[in-house]
């Protein structure tokens, strides 16, 4: 690796890693953890007053993180949010620049964390860098927010998008094609590679046989998880041996999804084939993949799901049509050719039983595709 001198970095955002919340922004910090290869980089992580424990600090052998609090009223005064985090972490910010004389501002995602990071950088006379990373397309249907993410994005220095899709949000924006680079996600291919499917059945206590489909990701709506049940359910009668394993941990914009999810269980007679796994570790969830015959990806949207390589991935992925998706190894399986009939549209109604929806979906939700390895 070459070596260059960036300077001290403050990285600010509110999605990353907590003792509460271990799961809760890896890929936020992953990227920061290679950064620091590179350059001497502090998190500020602000936390929401009425969560977890504010002003905390935390120190590891590369990342100090701080979590001053920041206040704002849930569900109230739609579009003060970025206002409010600026003014909430400005006087920490400051007094944290006196100790550690940081050249760059990073933040991630485009509002509310970028329109205060671009407010910190224009108030601390410092640079800002923001990272695009697929919340802004939700955002873009709202008026206000549009409106204000729209003026964080054109007036950061530099803007990263996680994939080309975002990138072109930025274009649509109004920021200048030269001000616009594209870097996706990464994977850990030390820790995420091929594996012996029988030995990580066994260390997981699962049998041997039968075919196992595995998604992983926070238990919101836009996951479509219910989906993926549905169509598990349908698979059954084809493949009676068939097991839906979902991985991911409760979120608090969406905490009544869970009971939804194991009620979608019970009313399919699904118990025993599939598992909610919760929260893993990437360790655990590494191990599950190699268990896995087929790697599912039912979300509404994605800013960029990881980019699992041809040497990183032990089973075929199937992938919705959602936003920057990778799709590798599609190795013809009858189940993944199935499944593409069983993935409903967006619009169906949750209540709609598995064969209606299936008689019913005018086209495929799912494509099997490749993609070059990178």
């Amino acid at each position: 690796m070459a070596e260059f001198d960036v300077g001290p970095v403050l990285a600010f955002t509110t999605v990353f890693p907590s003792a509460e919340r271990p799961t809760f922004g890896l890929f936020v910090r992953e990227r920061l953890l290679r950064a620091a290869l590179v350059a001497d980089i502090r998190v500020v992580a602000p936390v929401p007053w009425f969560q977890g424990a504010g002003g905390a600090r935390s120190d590891t052998s590369v990342l100090t993180t701080y979590r001053p609090r920041f206040y704002y009223m849930p569900g109230l005064l739609h579009g003060s949010e970025g206002v409010l985090l600026f003014l909430s972490t400005l006087p920490f910010v400051r007094r944290l620049r006196r100790s550690f004389k940081f050249k760059i501002i990073d933040a991630h995602f485009g509002y509310p964390d970028g329109f205060a990071g671009v407010l910190l950088g224009r108030q601390l006379r410092c640079p800002v860098v923001l990272t695009l990373r697929g919340s802004e397309l939700s955002l873009r249907q709202f008026p206000v927010r549009r409106r204000l993410m729209s003026w964080s994005v054109r007036h950061a220095d530099r803007i990263i998008a996680v994939s080309h899709e975002l990138a072109e949000l930025a274009l649509e924006l109004g920021v200048p094609k030269d001000r616009v680079a594209v870097i996706p996600n990464g994977v850990d291919t030390d820790r995420f590679t091929v594996g012996n499917k029988t030995r990580a059945r066994e260390a997981l206590g699962l049998p041997d046989t039968g075919p196992l489909i595995l998604s992983v990701g926070h238990l919101v709506p836009l996951k479509r998880f219910d989906a993926l049940i549905d169509a598990a359910t349908i698979l059954r009668s084809r493949f009676p041996g068939v097991r839906l394993a979902i991985i991911g941990g409760r979120s608090p914009v969406a905490r009544r999804y869970p009971e939804l999810l194991r009620r979608r269980i019970a009313e399919t007679a699904a118990d025993g084939h599939v598992i909610l796994a919760g929260a893993l570790s990437p360790d655990r969830v590494a191990t599950w993949l190699q268990a896995a015959d087929v790697f599912a990806l039912a979300s509404e949207r994605e800013g960029c799901p990881k980019r699992l390589r041809r040497d990183a991935l032990s089973s075929p992925v199937l992938s919705g049509k959602c936003l920057g998706s990778s799709v590798v190894r599609p190795d013809g399986c009858s189940l993944a050719r199935l499944w593409q009939l069983t993935l409903p549209t967006r619009s169906q109604k949750l209540s709609a039983s598995p064969g209606t929806r299936l008689r019913s979906a005018a086209a495929p939700r799912a494509e099997v595709g490749t993609r070059r390895r990178a």
